[in-house]
């Protein structure tokens, strides 16, 4: 295998090795990503937010589901759900 040696794909190698950002961490967030892909608010009553995944094209569901109970077990260990 021959060495890395072009700068731009040096810098990104290096970049995917730097700590994430709060932003990008902020994506990975169960209610972030659930409010920009589904339009749904995990801050909703339970059964709002089962209403409003109930409209979703079945192969969007269970995807929806599961950002729900990733959510409500981050809420869970820290102690406010």
């Amino acid at each position: 295998m021959r060495p890395v040696t072009d700068p731009d794909l040096l810098a990104t190698l290096e970049a995917d090795e730097r700590p994430q950002q709060p932003m990008l961490r902020a994506v990975r967030e169960p209610s972030v990503v659930a409010q920009l892909e589904y339009g749904l608010d995990l801050s909703k009553p339970d059964d709002e937010i089962r209403a409003a995944i109930a409209k979703l094209p079945e192969t969007e569901k269970k995807r929806a589901h599961d950002l729900w109970a990733e959510h409500r077990v981050q809420k869970l260990y820290q102690g406010t759900g």
